[in-house]
């Protein structure tokens, strides 16, 4: 398996079918998918992308520093509980650490929180509903 940063059309089809089942096309892409400092990460076995996951530059409120945000993660459902997603997490971790990022957050669904918090995410906060995508949580990660 290759960790590599993809076009965004690459990682569509994943969010898709992962993330945003059942639902229109339009509602895979977000609104900082093309901003500046905004790139996608995908995993790749055997010429398929099997687990992707897009980082945003964007600041968390009350902490210092350089900032990312982590959305859209999805691994297929067939490459599921095999590592794929602590492989692109570790690989973003070593990128953003040399691109001099100290911090890491994102919106984790309730049915993943436990796989940040095994990456030493913290939990900020309450629980909070999405409407149509469902329970997050607010979780960081110190890179420095």
């Amino acid at each position: 398996m290759q960790i590599q940063k993809v076009s965004l059309e690459k990682v569509i089809p994943l969010r898709h079918k992962i993330l945003r089942k059942g639902r229109p096309l339009e509602t895979c892409y977000f609104v900082d998918d093309n901003l500046e400092g905004t790139f996608h990460l995908a995993a790749i076995q055997k010429d398929k992308i099997i687990g992707i996951a897009t980082f945003i530059p964007k600041e968390l409120k009350d902490f210092s520093g350089k900032h990312m945000q982590l959305r859209g993660m999805a691994v297929d459902e067939s490459a599921q509980q095999k590592g794929v997603g602590k492989q692109i997490m570790h690989y973003a971790f070593e990128l953003l650490s040399t691109e001099g990022f100290d911090l890491l957050w994102c919106n984790a669904r309730e049915t993943a929180a436990n796989f940040y918090r095994k990456l030493a995410f913290k939990q900020l906060g309450e629980s909070f509903d999405i409407p149509s995508v469902g329970i997050h949580f607010k979780m960081c990660k110190q890179l420095k």
